[in-house]
């Protein structure tokens, strides 16, 4: 198996990508990056924790970093309206004080007009605001990723 080749997310956990990654940089004579694998695993910890499923995930380090992604159905809506999609963490975060970033993916539209913007944030969820200016929109995805501390 090639050290990027991962066929289930179950298939490999923190660890393992870490020790993947490490051994190609090994392999391959690139030493920043190997370098630079070794300063983040010693910024993080050792004992990383990762969970989910396959449309939401987290992994918790033991210094306190907690990085969540996932992404979640968004409704149909007509020209000029929008939908309000509730993000729901699959482990929460200590507060309200987190990054959270999204992507919409249209499936037969264009993005011409759309726009999404976060709000109401609380320490396990978010609230995704999809809008459409000038076209109706199919039942689409948002893409998500949030990053702050569980502790």
């Amino acid at each position: 198996m090639d050290a990027y080749e991962v066929k289930d997310v179950t298939d490999i956990d923190a660890a393992s990508a870490l020790a993947a990654d490490a051994q190609l940089y090994a392999k391959t004579g690139d030493t920043f990056r190997l370098a630079s694998l070794a300063q983040i695993v010693a910024a993080l910890g050792v004992g990383a924790e990762t969970g989910g499923t396959y449309d939401k995930w987290y992994v918790k380090f033991a210094n306190g970093l907690l990085i969540q992604g996932g992404y979640e159905e968004v409704a149909a809506m007509s020209s000029g309206g929008h939908v309000n999609t509730t993000i729901a963490f699959p482990m929460a975060f200590r507060d309200a004080r987190y990054v959270a970033l999204q992507s919409l993916y249209l499936s037969g539209a264009t993005s011409a007009g759309v726009s999404q913007r976060i709000y109401d944030t609380v320490a396990g969820s978010f609230t995704s605001q999809t809008y459409s200016a000038s076209q109706s929109i199919p039942a689409s995805y948002t893409y998500w990723l949030a990053v702050g501390f569980w502790k």
